[in-house]
């Protein structure tokens, strides 16, 4: 099995803390690859808004330019000339950031410079500049170039036609009667022709920017999705395997735990893989190692007791041979004995429990302390997961994250059940009414469709001294114990009165699947239980608590009739 280990990935054998931190890394990237598309985005959405401004520039210049040459040719004013040249300016500034940006090594100072000239905002030039290069060969962007270009050759047309009309005004050459026909009737039927024309490239120009932002919408949002949702995936995966792996090798502990309880001390943790499992696994190989010394000592002790026994009993024969006149002495000597022998098991029975007690409250104070915080961690991933939508379109990767929450559950509850187990302290005894205890832990009981829970309460009981919060974890956990054993449903009777040598008496008593007969003498001791996920823990701190108010834990049951659990408690605490 070690060989195996040896052979797995890295990340395999990297502590938790280091898989925590891979994982955090895997969301940072994620957040900075989303952060970096959307600025992407942005920049180039701002640019295609930039372009359409000054697509509303360029057109704005091109018709005041038209309508300054036409006022120029029936007032010919030279002022309204020098205007029409002024406002070409504007549209002949972008053909010459457009000239140089369609060239193979363009010098983007020219570019940004003519960019400018055209009235476009400075802080807009670079992102004009780097969106024409990026998107040039798209099939929008080239569309719209090309409509670009096609309205610079009728700029250039219309200031040609702006010259011409100066060159016939200002000539003597010309004959009054040509000044008086070209105007009129030539020329303006040329500028007409090419405002028509211009006003159409500007509308297929706005459609195709239209169209292109469109499109460039579409793409950034569906590469951010797939991009998230890859990271996500990934992140979620790594979560996954971690949980499942750290769940399974919790599973391998606590049955090595049950083995142990069961006698069996050869038993040992894997601790190969060099994390903080592996240290609880290597901390658990050498409790066990001091468990088996312990119980081979225990083990001598005991023959030593047997043969002090054989040699008390053999005493007794003797003294029996030699005491032949009193009977009743024989008698009296005989018992006496007897009950030497049955104290010395008592000891020798407590000797065993109290180190096995011993050993495996420090064993579950430890894992307990180790495991908590690294689960709490990983709930918080899964929590963030949830918040991020994770599943909601995904039926599997929800059902994979349910099944990890359930798992974190199941392990959070066997970490409660062992520091409860570790931490069991002497009761703060007070006056107390015991069926109000009793009600208040009946209170926190969520009984499933199909049990019924039934309080038989005696009344007028007299007060005893206990500690509150102890006696309302002895009577939740011997409801929840009932109600377990019920998985078909049934009834729970709960009920209290005062017996007739002064002890309150409370049974809870159930309809279920019953206790074996063998099983009755090892219920309450710890890490004992028959359930497939029980830690064997209940019922030992259960009796814990009992025995520390003075009191007594009595079980009688029947297989497949149901079992009855009584806590009997002195009414004076001797």
């Amino acid at each position: 099995m070690n060989k195996n280990i040896n052979k797995l990935p890295k990340i395999r054998k990297a502590s938790l803390k280091k898989k925590l931190y891979f994982l955090v890394a895997i969301y940072i990237v994620a957040i900075i690859s989303i952060v970096f598309l959307a600025k992407f985005g942005m920049d180039n959405l701002s640019a295609l808004r930039a372009y359409v401004g000054g697509e509303g520039l360029w057109a704005k210049a091109q018709k005041d330019a038209s309508y300054s040459l036409q006022k120029y040719i029936f007032t010919r004013d030279e002022k309204e000339y020098r205007k029409f040249q002024e406002l070409l300016k504007i549209p002949l500034a972008g053909r010459k950031a457009r000239i140089e940006l369609d060239k193979p090594k363009p010098d983007l100072n020219i570019a940004y410079q003519g960019f400018v000239e055209g009235l476009n905002s400075p802080k807009d030039v670079k992102s004009l500049a780097a969106f024409f290069r990026q998107f040039r060969k798209t099939y929008y962007m080239n569309s719209a170039i090309n409509i670009w270009a096609e309205g610079d050759s009728l700029i250039l047309e219309l200031e040609k036609v702006g010259s011409d009309i100066r060159l016939i005004y200002s000539s003597p050459a010309i004959s009054s009667e040509k000044k008086q026909i070209d105007p009129t009737e030539q020329i303006r039927g040329r500028i007409d022709y090419i405002n028509k024309k211009l006003l159409i490239l500007e509308n297929d120009f706005s459609y195709t920017l239209g169209e292109a932002s469109r499109w460039a919408i579409t793409i950034f949002v569906r590469i951010m999705f797939i991009s998230a949702l890859v990271i996500i995936l990934i992140g979620g995966l790594v979560i996954f395997f971690t949980i499942r792996d750290v769940i399974m090798r919790l599973d391998a502990l606590i049955l090595a735990l049950h083995k142990v309880s069961a006698g069996d001390y050869s038993v040992k943790a894997d601790t190969a893989a060099g994390d903080e499992i592996s240290s609880l696994a290597d901390s658990f190989n050498h409790m066990t190692d001091s468990l088996d010394k312990s119980n081979k000592d225990v083990q001598k002790n005991a023959e030593d007791l047997n043969k002090e026994r054989q040699n008390l009993q053999q005493r007794v024969r003797e003294r029996t041979a030699e005491i032949t006149k009193s009977q009743m002495a024989m008698l009296y000597m005989v018992e006496d004995l007897n009950s030497q022998a049955r104290e010395l098991e008592d000891a020798q029975d407590k000797i065993v429990r109290s180190e096995k007690m011993a050993v495996v409250g420090q064993l579950a104070s430890s894992v307990a302390h180790e495991l908590r915080n690294p689960l709490g961690v990983i709930k918080n991933a899964l929590y963030y997961l949830n918040m991020l939508g994770l599943g909601k379109d995904n039926t599997d990767i929800k059902e994979n994250l349910d099944i990890i929450s359930k798992e974190i559950d199941n392990s959070d509850k066997v970490i409660s059940d062992l520091l409860e187990f570790s931490r069991i302290k002497q009761p703060a005894l007070n006056l107390e009414d015991i069926n109000l205890i009793i009600k208040e832990a009946l209170s926190r009981i969520k009984a499933p469709a199909g049990i019924e829970v039934v309080a038989e309460l005696g009344k007028d009981l007299p007060q005893i001294q206990a500690d509150a919060l102890q006696m309302q974890q002895v009577f939740y956990n011997l409801a929840q114990n009932a109600i377990q054993a019920m998985e078909k449903g049934g009834v729970l009777t709960v009920s209290s009165c005062v017996t007739h040598d002064e002890i309150i008496a409370i049974t809870f008593k159930d309809t279920g699947c019953g206790i074996p007969k063998e099983n009755l003498q090892k219920i309450f001791e710890p890490l004992f239980s028959t359930k497939i996920k029980g830690t064997g823990l209940g019922l030992s701190v259960v009796a814990s608590l009992v025995e520390g108010h003075g009191g007594k834990l009595e079980v009688e049951s029947v297989v497949n009739k149901g079992s009855a659990f009584t806590v009997k408690l002195p009414i004076k605490k001797e």
